[in-house]
């Protein structure tokens, strides 16, 4: 049987939740340094998940910020994850979106539009996000003080 995968999050990349029972929770902000280090785990998971997976699989979505390569590598992930259905089993996208955020309502609609499974859109006026450890920055080379 496949393990759950949990990965927290950091200022650039969501926390990432995927259940053996179906739910596959992705929260945060969606701008990771190296993406296709990011996803691969996911894809790995997801490649395992669909050879066994439950009756129905729900995505929840809650992304404050993304941008072009990101959302489209997550787009992939859905759609790998859409093969659940030609086992019979259901799937259900559930993306929630702020009020004033445009660019990821479109994203959304995008998706209802592509994808061959329902995708519920929610909009909330705050998203509740986890807490995301901050990452050091990228070439910082300064040593500690001794």
């Amino acid at each position: 049987m496949i393990s759950d995968l949990y990965i927290p999050a950091t200022s650039r990349s969501p926390e990432i939740s995927m259940s053996a029972t179906g739910t596959v929770r992705i929260s945060g902000r969606l701008i990771p340094y190296e993406p296709d280090e990011f996803f691969a785990p996911l894809f790995e998971w997801s490649e395992e998940y669909c050879r066994e997976p439950a009756e129905e699989t729900v995505i929840e979505i809650s992304i404050e910020f993304t941008s072009g390569p990101n959302h489209a590598k997550l787009y992939r992930l859905l759609t790998k994850l859409q093969e659940v259905t030609a086992a019979g089993k259901k799937m259900t996208v559930i993306f929630t979106y702020e009020t004033d955020d445009e660019y990821m309502m479109d994203l959304g609609i995008h998706w209802t539009k592509l994808l061959k499974v329902p995708v519920r859109m929610i909009q909330v006026e705050t998203l509740v996000l986890p807490e995301m450890k901050r990452e050091p920055s990228v070439g910082n080379t300064t040593q500690p003080a001794e």
